[in-house]
């Protein structure tokens, strides 16, 4: 099965299991959305809801596949990925189901069964969903052993089953009705000290805590953080314990406070931290005039010291880049001709997902959209402009383009991060070493001997180690290899920010859409909301609203990028 085949097998399963325990009347197929963020949504609300009993086997192991996939897409995050900030002691912002701990804390109620309303965003809800029905189902098993409520300050621990962490450890913390109380300090004490205690009493080797209480039981975030510290270093003081703790947080607020308490000065900045940015809540549209945003845009790009360029798919476009239209008519007729002019067929990002029947057809297409979008590709004259309209900063630019063209256009490699790989490099498609290979000696070859849209057999690439496929360096799934190369450019990446953090800063959008936003957009914004000094400049052909808890420091100009970037260097 496919996940798609595992989702709906999921969502039938616990459809007609609501109709044998309870008087559910169940959805028809009519009632089932067919798309996949629809059906995602309605697995996960059958989930939540459905009671603690033992699932059979043919269920859980469906579940199980569905959910580590899953889990496994979402990223998965390791200590290693984490800065420790004091002895044995990390803070990470970010989903606390990615991480690959000895263990994670729930933040559980009384009952410790889970959330069971659907698709609340509750750590409670959002732990069990991606471990499993069978976390439920132990729950359930230990509180009826038990027979009460499970009161607060305690802490129990189970597996953590498709988790990429061990255990869980549930605890519930105090609720805050009211005045905080010194009783509501020594219960959430107790909670972080008992998590501790059955943490290395199970040889637990690192544990994840939430931050406990806060949110919807009203534990004010900055008392309850300084509880969080002042109990584990305590404890592991007193103890010796050597178990490592990673603070878990959401919210750059609380971020913030447990930096300044475990009294890191300057947070590095990584490439994972970089990519956090989520999409804000309140959003508003600029009113001012073409004319006032150009002078304001020339402005802050005078007055800056650094700029970090964000380049999407648009500027190659507004540069002069064609990928559809009479331009794929005209170059790829052949292509259409052979395997019509279905969805595929359309343009050069769409063609490249059309299942081949071979590998000689593959490479019959793939080499001739590498020559045309990147090896001959030249359309550098607005790159050009806009890196002489920019010789005095200190400059950087973030990728999400194949088309090396600001590389062209005498931009220094070493100061350009393409996240998504280019139109040059191979590399393995299962990708089971982490090197690529340079191919543009290969697809001009390729590009001469294409025959009826394949190459000869003799030039299909294999992969040097495995003997398997090989496939472009693209971002288009899980098995994209990011070689010793990238994470140099990640690294150098890492150190622009940290050095341009606080100086006077300009993040510079261009042509970024919503194909992958949170990769430059969302990060963009969220890096200019944290840092008082940076500026956001946002242009593109679409009209589109700004945070507004970053509107005063926020331009989003509308219009061709080409007449927009000339006319702000020429008001420079």
């Amino acid at each position: 099965m496919n996940q798609s085949e595992r989702r709906r097998f999921l969502i039938d399963a616990l459809l007609k299991e609501q109709q044998k325990f309870s008087a559910f009347s169940g959805n028809s197929d009519a009632d089932i959305p067919a798309d996949k963020d629809g059906q995602k949504t309605l697995l996960r609300s059958l989930m939540n809801i459905r009671m603690p009993h033992e699932a059979d086997t043919e269920f859980i192991k469906v579940q199980d596949e569905y959910l580590r996939q899953a889990n496994e897409e979402k990223g998965i995050v390791t200590l290693d990925d984490i800065d420790e900030v004091s002895e044995d002691i990390y803070v990470w912002k970010g989903d606390i189901t990615r991480l690959k701990a000895g263990a994670i804390v729930n933040a559980a109620n009384s009952g410790m069964t889970g959330c069971y309303q659907p698709c609340h965003n509750c750590i409670d809800n959002c732990i069990h969903t991606y471990a499993g029905v069978q976390l439920r189902y132990e729950c359930a098993k230990i509180m009826r052993k038990q027979g009460y409520e499970e009161p607060t300050g305690q802490a129990k621990i189970t597996q953590a089953y498709n988790l990429p962490c061990d255990y869980v450890i549930h605890t519930v913390g105090p609720i805050v009705q009211g005045r905080l109380s010194g009783r509501h300090k020594k219960q959430l004490e107790s909670c972080y000290r008992s998590c501790l205690e059955i943490a290395d009493k199970n040889n637990v080797g690192s544990i994840a805590f939430c931050c406990i209480s806060t949110g919807v039981f009203m534990f004010p975030n900055d008392k309850a953080a300084e509880i969080a510290v002042k109990t584990v270093k305590s404890y592991k003081q007193e103890t010796g314990s050597r178990i490592k703790v990673i603070f878990n947080v959401f919210k750059d607020e609380d971020e913030e406070i447990y930096m300044k308490l475990l009294k890191m000065p300057k947070r590095k900045i990584t490439f994972e931290s970089f990519l956090c940015g989520m999409p804000a809540k309140d959003y508003v549209y600029q009113d001012e005039d073409y004319d006032t945003q150009i002078k304001k845009a020339a402005k802050l790009l005078n007055e800056a010291e650094y700029v970090l360029i964000g380049e999407g798919a648009g500027l190659s476009a507004a540069a002069g880049a064609k990928y559809g239209g009479r331009f794929f008519e005209e170059h790829f007729s052949e292509f259409q001709e052979k395997y019509g002019k279905g969805r595929y067929m359309q343009d050069m990002y769409s063609a490249g997902f059309y299942p081949y029947p071979d590998e000689e057809s593959y490479w019959g297409y793939w080499s001739k959209q590498a020559m045309l979008g990147g090896i001959e590709l030249d359309v550098t004259p607005l790159h050009r402009t806009l890196l002489d309209g920019l010789a005095d900063k200190k400059i950087f630019v973030l990728s999400t383009n194949a088309d090396a063209q600001f590389v062209k256009a005498g931009l220094p490699e070493e100061k350009i991060f393409c996240t998504q790989g280019d139109y040059f490099h191979i590399q393995c498609r299962k990708g089971c070493h982490n090197k690529t290979y340079n191919a543009v000696k290969m697809f001009k070859q390729m590009d001469q001997a294409r025959r009826d849209c394949k190459v000869p057999s003799y030039m299909v690439p294999k992969c040097p180690v495995c003997g398997g496929a090989m496939d472009m360096n693209l971002r288009k799934d899980n098995y994209f290899v990011q070689d010793e190369e990238w994470y140099k450019a990640e690294q150098r990446f890492s150190d622009f920010l940290m050095e341009a953090a606080d100086k006077k800063l300009v993040l510079l959008e261009l042509g970024v859409g919503f194909n992958t936003p949170m990769i430059i957009k969302y990060p963009f914004r969220n890096f200019t909301k944290l840092n008082k000094s940076a500026n956001y400049i946002c242009i593109n052909l679409d009209e589109e609203p700004v945070p507004a808890d970053i509107s005063e420091r926020s331009l989003m100009i509308t219009g061709d990028i080409s007449t927009v970037l000339q006319d702000v260097l020429k008001k420079e």
